[in-house]
């Protein structure tokens, strides 16, 4: 009798959902290429996570690794460059990246610029 009402306590046991896969990400290039005049500073945005990339000179181009800790492939990113670090700079779209990706960030005088992955 015990037997029994263990195994059925057990069968109707709600199992909670799984979250969806995440693999961690290697082998990440970002590359920012600065065809404004003036030099920046470029951080990578993943949810509340702000990394300092590095400083890149106007009118030349600057390839970084992407930080362990920017997230998983399920992260959103962001790339932001300032010319000051206490003013808000001009901020990439949204993306993602797996493993091998290579990111390319054009920076131009109007707008987000242009990200394109590779």
């Amino acid at each position: 009798m015990v037997l029994a009402s263990l195994t059925s306590a057990c069968a109707t046991e709600d199992y909670p959902k799984l979250p969806p896969s995440r693999s961690v990400v290697a082998d990440v290039i970002l590359t920012v290429d600065n065809q404004t005049s003036r030099r920046v500073m470029v951080y990578l945005e993943s949810g509340v996570t702000r990394d300092s990339l590095g400083v890149v000179p106007g009118r030349s181009s600057r390839s970084f690794s992407m930080p362990s800790t920017a997230g998983d492939s399920t992260s959103v990113l962001r790339l932001e460059a300032r010319e000051r670090r206490t003013v808000a700079g001009v901020r990439s779209n949204g993306f993602r990246v797996s493993s091998g990706h290579h990111v390319v960030w054009t920076l131009g005088r109007i707008g987000s610029g242009v990200l394109t992955m590779r």
